[in-house]
């Protein structure tokens, strides 16, 4: 198992916390950035800057298979996997558009990039990759024996079913043992964009269940930050302060499953101009997306009946915290036709995107506050 670097400790939190992919502007100084690249248990940090650039759409970028040949000169692309982590957290795999192109074949390395200013990385073209794979702020290229089949997890809400390797997570020492903590397992399946807001139960190889066969309750977001399984055996441990019965300690675990915690639906502020209008997003329709329940952005606009005609005008949002990619990012303000591919979670106030639209990162709003309906110049 590998054991955790610097690199790997900071996704692994970023996982717990329920990180989302944003936007690397590069060094703060005009230098250039490392990738961290892990094969078995080593790993290796390659600067960026030591290594020859090729010219792609006018840009100088690092060849991947350039950076993967810098830390391990003997390993042959055909007989190696990849998967990558950014800087955040995030995780291609944690997508569903890109959950089966994880692990990549090493020959694809051949045909990937990353910027040594900021360690964004792109595809060739003609490769189609969705935007899931063109990771802003790339930290971690992963290795592995090309056929390696790692231990699977899957995490199930509702009808829908995501699925993670083991084998690819970071470790940590518990114990003596290198184990994957189950909080960061979740977080890195992309099952749900708000693991806050449901409950866990744990499903053995053989089917059983604490809270199904124990009749116990199942456990909080927050018991999860101090449980770990192995990667190996998928054993479960619990932190002893947590007193757990020995049910819980499920052995050869193969599913995750998730329950909806009731709770207040959140209100969000839809503004134009000077005039605003708070929505209850309690009381308006949700559909089912991956197994959540959430409402679409056209629907919030409506709902808020500012203007006669939403396809007029652009789109912003703005997050409790302030952030907005139009003013923060410069990005265009959102298109109308693109809002009813767009959601909001009714309680955490998430929003989310249909892959296939291919937007940027800074558009999954975290507890967005603020729709800004805005005038089309």
């Amino acid at each position: 198992m590998r054991r955790m670097t610097p690199v790997a400790i900071a996704l692994a939190a970023c996982g717990a916390l329920g990180c989302s992919q944003s936007v690397d502007e590069g060094s703060q100084d005009g230098g250039t950035r490392s990738v961290e690249v892990s094969y078995g248990e080593q790993a290796q940090a390659i600067d960026l800057g030591t290594l020859q650039t090729v010219q792609v759409g006018g840009q100088d970028l690092v060849a991947l298979d350039a950076i993967v040949g810098a830390a391990w000169p003997e390993l042959a692309l055909a007989a190696i996997e990849a998967d990558f982590a950014a800087g955040d957290g995030f995780r291609p795999a944690s997508k569903s558009n890109c959950a089966e192109l994880i692990p990549l074949a090493g020959e694809q390395l051949e045909r990937g990039y990353a910027d040594p200013q900021t360690a964004n990385l792109s595809w060739d073209e003609e490769l189609g990759y969705p935007g899931c794979l063109h990771i802003s702020g790339l930290a971690r290229i992963e290795l592995q024996d090309a056929g390696t089949v790692g231990r699977k997890l899957r995490v199930v809400l509702g009808e829908h079913t995501a699925e993670i390797d083991l084998s690819f997570q970071p470790t940590e020492d518990v114990g003596g043992e290198q184990l994957v903590a189950l909080d960061g397992a979740v977080s890195a399946s992309g099952a749900t964009d708000s693991p806050g807001l449901y409950a866990y139960d744990f499903e053995g190889a053989d089917g059983f269940r604490p809270v199904e066969d124990r009749g116990y309750e199942p456990l909080a977001w927050e018991s999860l930050a101090s449980g770990w399984i192995h990667p190996v055996t998928g054993d479960l441990s619990w932190d002893a302060a947590l007193d757990l019965p020995g049910a819980w300690s499920v052995h050869d675990t193969a599913a995750v499953h998730l329950s909806p915690v009731e709770q207040p639906a959140g209100r969000v502020t839809v503004q134009h101009g000077q005039d605003e209008v708070e929505v209850d997003l309690g009381t308006l329709e949700t559909v089912n997306v991956e197994g959540e329940e959430l409402v679409k952005l056209k629907v919030v606009v409506q709902a808020a009946s500012l203007v006669a005609d939403p396809s007029a005008f652009g789109y912003d949002f703005e997050g409790s915290d302030g952030f907005r990619p139009t003013e923060d990012r410069g990005a265009e303000p959102m298109e109308w036709a693109k809002m009813d591919q767009g959601y909001i979670h009714p309680v955490s106030r998430n929003l989310s995107w249909d892959a296939e639209l291919g937007l940027s990162g800074w558009w999954s709003v975290s507890d967005t506050a603020r729709v800004h309906v805005l005038d089309n110049e």
